[in-house]
């Protein structure tokens, strides 16, 4: 049984989610135990724009990109389409579900007779 949101056979097994033997030829990379001045700057300035964002502007601009994908979604009988959601993160779940290939498929279809970009998560279209 799983303990993680994404463990597959034996890929996640620590609490972390993660790995914790590496392999014999990976190298550990020091995680920010050095100082870095520049990056600090760079992440003051990063925080300093986000905090001018207006939230609701922002899910009122990412609901209108996800309204093509909504709109191909409602008028399917195999696809589950949630009723309410972020403007950020939507999951659509083929009903009865689908294997990968299948999925991809129709990611890659929707790409090009669509132009909708999607992606296929843990037997969801994202």
């Amino acid at each position: 049984m799983p303990r993680n949101w994404n463990a597959h056979s034996g890929t996640m097994d620590s609490h972390t989610g993660y790995p914790e033997e590496f392999f014999h030829d990976a190298r550990k990379f020091d995680s920010g135990g050095h100082h870095s001045y520049s990056q600090l700057i760079m992440l003051r300035a990063s925080l300093e724009e986000v905090f001018t964002l207006n939230l609701e502007q922002c899910q009122e601009h990412l609901q209108c990109l996800l309204r093509p994908l909504l709109e191909w979604a409602v008028g399917r009988k195999d696809i589950w389409t949630p009723q309410a959601h972020a403007g950020h993160l939507i999951g659509l779940r083929p009903v009865p579900p689908m294997d990968v290939d299948k999925m991809l498929l129709v990611c890659h279809n929707l790409e090009v007779e669509e132009r909708i970009l999607i992606s296929v998560r843990n037997g969801f279209f994202r």
